[in-house]
């Protein structure tokens, strides 16, 4: 008689997982699946948790350091090979976001709402010639190699943090349609660093090196504003779409750091600093993003549900690539500022979240 008042037990205690919606409607007085309703009319819980796990590309523009081939001689040369414009490419890595929407008592469907991201990200390339000369894109001072290179590499390092938050507001249509405008802030603090290495022999017995550092300081704070929407589909599955777009100002700070040396394999020449400088300028960078995605909601108790939301994500972060450049040539003087680029990140957003 005890094992089966257990076994009675447990069917009831499982039933929210495994035949929920009857049980819910039943406990909660809400059809399964529709928005959710613990305070009368309102059509969003108290409180939304959620931790997002990213796995992200990240692609930024003007990255590429060398050229190998591909460039006859002269003009009257017929070419022999195809060439290759190298950089250090894209890597998906995985990152982070938190977050956390507060409904604010009696003004209801209002919410406060704020997450926090984190992306730490590094790939790079590296290449010894394969065609007929490998010559550097990035100059340092001086006049490169006419026989070109030995070695050449290019490496990204990309450090993000971000935070939005803000106030929204929740419209529901029907039980099955709803749209959550919001309005707030971003504020974020990176750090880029991009570095190239060149190594060419000057003899058979004494190979140089010209190592170029890169490094961008951004921390900044701007308006943030966008669009939710949420459409349900079947039973507890439910189509997102999201939209947002930032104007996020502050100093972009580029540094650059150039260093020689004569022969890297006697162990005796010096590292000289020829180039280093630094260059500060305000900007405003805009930041858009976009979201779509699925979700599927599973009641647990009253009061509670918990979601999980599968999708894809991508954010451009523009003019964020602003490097100094020297043009090639033997002239102290020549510095030019590059083509502005842009950050792109894109890729994966896996979503577990809790209401109550």
């Amino acid at each position: 008689m005890k094992l089966i008042r257990l076994l009675a037990t447990f069917f009831v205690l499982s039933t929210p997982l495994s035949a929920g919606p009857i049980f819910f409607r039943e406990c909660c007085g809400r059809q399964p699946c529709s928005f959710i309703t613990w305070r009368g009319d309102c059509c969003v819980p108290t409180m939304n948790l959620y931790a997002d796990f990213l796995y992200w590309q990240v692609h930024p523009d003007g990255l590429e350091f060398a050229r190998d081939g591909g460039v006859s001689t002269n003009s009257v040369t017929e070419i022999t090979e195809q060439g290759k414009i190298l950089s250090p490419g894209c890597r998906a890595k995985p990152a982070l976001r938190i977050g956390l929407e507060v409904d604010i008592g009696p003004h209801c469907n209002w919410d406060v709402f704020a997450q926090y991201t984190y992306l730490s990200n590094t790939f790079s390339r590296s290449k010894s010639p394969e065609g007929t000369q490998l010559l550097p894109l990035v100059w340092n001072l001086g006049t490169p190699p006419t026989d070109g290179l030995s070695y050449a590499k290019g490496k990204w390092r990309h450090e993000i943090n971000v935070l939005d938050f803000g106030l929204g507001h929740t419209f529901c249509v029907d039980k099955c349609l709803m749209f959550r405008p919001h309005f707030g802030l971003k504020a974020t603090w990176q750090k880029l660093k991009y570095s190239v290495v060149y190594q060419y022999m000057e003899t058979t017995s004494v190979t140089s090196q010209d190592a170029i550092c890169f490094t961008t300081d951004f921390n900044g704070i701007g308006l943030r504003g966008g669009l939710e929407s949420r459409i349900n589909v079947c039973g507890c599955m439910s189509f997102v779409g999201n939209f947002a777009f930032s104007a996020v100002y502050s100093d972009l700070n580029t540094y650059r750091q150039d260093q020689h040396i004569n022969d890297i394999f006697s162990g005796t020449s010096p590292r000289v600093t020829n180039v280093w400088f630094n260059c500060e300028h305000c900007t405003l960078v805009p930041v858009t993003e976009i979201f779509v995605g699925l979700q599927w909601d599973v009641p647990m108790m009253c009061g509670y549900e918990y979601y999980l939301l599968l999708g894809w994500e991508g954010q451009v972060w523009w003019n964020m690539m602003q490097y100094v450049l020297i043009s090639n040539g033997t002239g102290v003087n020549n510095y030019d500022f590059g083509q502005p680029g842009n950050i792109t990140t894109q890729g994966l957003v896996a979503r577990l979240g809790v209401c109550f």
